[in-house]
């Protein structure tokens, strides 16, 4: 499929903000979670916050550093497997928009399991 329709695609845009807006928002937990480990000390918890920050750049990279209507399908099924948007948001975009967001979400699951 080389793009999503003219209808999904106004629907995908301001999708796409709320989707960043809620992985800065998972982000922040994960930040918060390391920084109050308390069972480590200030040095360990700092290379891990490192780990952490290093590893969302390249998830952000991965999921927001391109916006284009032929990567649109790819990038609902990221969000959506992410938990970055919701089941209700996803059931606003078309039967044929939803059931490619599905193909690529069981190809991604079915990789995973023979790993």
């Amino acid at each position: 499929m080389s793009g999503i329709k003219e209808s999904d695609w106004k629907k995908f845009k301001p999708l796409r903000d709320k989707a960043l807006e809620r992985f800065d928002l998972q982000t922040f937990k994960e930040v918060d979670e390391v920084i109050h480990q308390v069972d480590k000390n200030t040095r360990e918890r700092y290379f891990d916050l490192y780990d952490v920050v290093a590893k969302r750049d390249k998830m952000i990279e991965q999921l927001f550093n391109h916006f284009g209507r032929s990567e649109a399908i790819t990038d609902i099924a990221s969000f959506y497997d992410l938990g970055l948007i919701e089941t209700e948001e996803l059931e606003t975009f078309s039967e044929e928009t939803r059931d490619e967001v599905h193909k690529f979400i069981s190809f991604w699951n079915r990789d995973k399991d023979n790993t």
